[in-house]
């Protein structure tokens, strides 16, 4: 569904600056008086857009498939990128002006480069270009003529009424309590041990109360880990009283304060005012050591309400604690920094194959002899190994093949996607697309490109986030003074502290470097997030069906003209491209494939992985205008004469990666 695939506020920068550009223009292209009416009407509409996208943003998480709204949001992005093609054209030509103004009074081009750059920039932008910012004008008044029933249907599915009622069947659905649900836990000994060692320890001589966090992605176990620690006879004997709360997405120091309470005492507190119910918790925790635990956290940036939940706790007796858990690092930062306490966290791993297989076992063959069934055990060991160790993935899958001892059903189950088959209210896509859904659109974004790469991927931390400038995906128009490079660098470090990469560092005496990876099941849902927008396509492209609404692709094929498959696609911004086939001598499949790649217009990034002779290269990569990225590897390059001056003409480029020979035979690029 596309509900997240369009920010309000990249919309309205977008249209707010089609409009300013459009009024500046009229007077010295009367061709675009004939739209004064739609400029009007797309300025006024413009709170009205902001409001509706907005409304669709915040209500992410409870958001529920409609097809009108879903199709009016794909046509909504589509026009709006086509209002950005024609922007950065008119971009594109004034930085070619003022690179051709300042290369003839300091860098004294060679003649004939010259005469070819000043044939280009002559006029202010090519002819046709104030013909299709009018017709990106007329687009984009048409989609938002559409808009007006769409209100109404926005306010029914996500009004303030709808989305209290879906937060609080959210909110009940993921309650917990202190009590154990499991009869047994299997493989969390060890990290029980560590965390209850380090509750019971002596606090340190400064600090009155402190935090303990374990982290780690949706399904791994930490609420059951946490309340494994509190059944802990050790820890039962230590502290008094143990309150435990189920915090949840609702960060609110009142509401927690008075489920601490709760815990505590069966007295009720009706609606008592914080003031009052800190005086409570100040009176009960007094000359107390008391434990809280804190379960499910996801707030990591409200810091005055974590200061009022955390006031009161500073009168327990020194060596008190806070247990916390969270899919979220950034949550053990907030806790620390609050408690002024040191940093103490555990990130919690998936089970060791040992225990995930027993837990595999205990609930695939419930209820039955496991050596009735020898057949089915190798194909249950593949498919557990396929879940990566994590426990709720395991439980749900167990279950599932439970229901069916079939040899035939098992073997489907192993060859299917595993992530279309745990799609249900307690399927382990539902739990984790929650995390997905607390994100901000921007982070979404760059989570959902990453799903372009395969499995098991090494991300090197430079390119990705240069691939992620390179795609457009956060505008410069968004960006105010920061540079991209810095805003891209902290996404990436948001994401991973929000559990969504795992950073992994290496010391090869020579520099540290650092490498991040993700968990295979977050690489699961970044394709289930990205359907529609974002494809990889890992064996060749033929019988694959791709939307035609993809932006970001991925493609292995296994020759030249297999581009004619995705030939029809007119929205693709990232184009990453490896051809297996030695085309080196088939001159005639190269000009088709290159005639292809002409094609795409909107390319942003363009990664290109084939072996054939590259005379037409410069030529057909000439014309793409809007890259920002460029990456070739040309197996061997069969002419090392060839003259790539074309790519002069791509003056946005940011990050350019091709073999040395090419770089020898640019004249310059800026």
């Amino acid at each position: 569904m596309a509900l997240t695939f369009i920010a309000g506020s990249l919309a309205s920068a977008i249209i707010g600056k089609l409009v300013d550009t459009c009024f500046s223009y009229i007077k010295s292209y009367p061709g675009l008086r004939g739209v004064r009416d739609e400029l009007k009407r797309l300025d006024q509409a413009l709170p009205q857009i902001q409001t509706v996208l907005t409304a669709v943003e915040e209500a992410a998480s409870i958001a529920e498939q409609n097809e009108a709204l879903d199709t009016w949001l794909w046509q909504l992005r589509d026009a709006v990128e086509n209002a950005e093609d024609v922007l950065d054209e008119l971009d594109y030509y004034e930085l070619k002006k003022t690179i051709k103004d300042q290369d003839d009074e300091v860098r004294g081009i060679l003649s004939k480069y010259k005469k070819k750059f000043d044939l280009f920039v002559n006029r202010k932008f090519s002819n046709d270009t104030p013909n299709r910012l009018g017709e990106a004008v007329k687009e984009l008044d048409r989609v938002v003529a559409g808009m007006e029933p769409l209100v109404q249907l926005v306010t029914g599915l996500y009004g303030p009424s709808v989305k209290r009622q879906k937060l609080e069947e959210i909110k009940n659905a993921r309650e917990t309590s202190s009590l154990l649900t499991e009869s047994e836990v299997l493989g969390r000994d060890e990290e029980r041990d560590l965390i209850v060692e380090w509750l019971i320890k002596p606090g340190d001589a400064d600090v009155d109360v402190s935090a303990f966090t374990i982290v780690g992605m949706g399904g791994l176990g930490k609420t059951t880990l946490a309340q494994l620690v509190n059944c802990d006879e050790r820890v039962r004997e230590y502290f008094d009283p143990i309150m435990w709360v189920c915090v949840s997405q609702d960060f609110d120091a009142a509401a927690i304060t008075r489920k601490m309470l709760e815990g505590a005492s069966s007295g009720s507190l009706g609606d008592k005012s914080l003031n009052a119910l800190h005086e409570i918790v100040k009176q009960k925790l007094t000359s107390k050591r008391f434990l809280l635990i804190l379960d499910d956290v996801w707030n990591d940036d409200k810091m005055m309400e974590w200061e009022k939940l955390g006031a009161p706790l500073k009168f327990g007796l020194r060596g008190s604690k806070i247990l916390l858990t969270t899919r979220m690092g950034s949550v053990a930062d907030m806790a620390a920094k609050v408690m002024k306490c040191k940093l103490e966290s555990l990130n919690l791993n998936e089970l060791e194959e040992s225990d995930y297989m027993s837990l595999f076992n205990k609930n695939a063959f419930l209820n039955v002899n496991p050596d009735d069934y020898k057949n089915l055990q190798p194909i249950g060991q593949h498919i557990a190994k396929k879940l990566g160790g994590c426990p709720l993935a395991i439980k749900v899958m167990g279950g599932m093949l439970n229901s069916c001892m079939d040899y035939e059903y098992w073997k489907k189950i192993l060859e299917e996607n595993i992530m279309k088959l745990q799609q249900g209210k307690d399927g382990i896509m539902t739990i984790l697309r929650l995390s997905y859904n607390h994100l901000p659109t921007n982070l979404q974004l760059c989570f959902r490109y990453c799903s372009l790469f395969p499995q098991d991927h090494m991300f090197k931390r430079k390119k990705l986030i240069n691939m992620w400038i390179g795609s457009g995906l956060i505008p410069q128009s968004i960006c105010d003074r920061q540079r991209l490079e810095d805003i891209e660098n902290e996404y990436l470090n948001l994401l991973t502290r929000k559990s969504y990469f795992t950073c992994e560092t290496n010391d090869n005496l020579v520099k540290i470097t650092k490498e991040y990876f993700m968990h295979d099941l977050l690489h699961d849902l970044a394709q289930s997030v990205s359907l529609g927008e974002c494809k990889r396509i890992g064996g060749d492209v033929a019988g694959n069906i791709i939307p035609k609404t993809i932006r970001h692709i991925h493609v292995e094929m296994i020759n030249l003209l297999s581009i004619r498959e995705i030939s029809n696609l007119k929205n693709v911004r990232t184009l990453v491209i490896s051809v297996r086939e030695d085309n080196e001598h088939n001159a005639d499949h190269a000009l088709e494939f290159l005639e292809v790649i002409k094609g795409f217009k909107k390319l942003r990034l363009l990664i290109l992985d084939v072996n054939f002779d590259p005379y037409k290269l410069p030529d057909a990569l000439s014309s793409l205008i809007h890259l920002r990225y460029l990456s070739l590897s040309l197996g061997k390059v069969v002419n090392e004469s060839i003259e790539y001056d074309g790519l002069t003409n791509l003056v946005n480029l940011r990050s350019l990666d091709v073999p040395h020979q090419v770089i020898e035979n640019i004249p310059y690029i800026s």
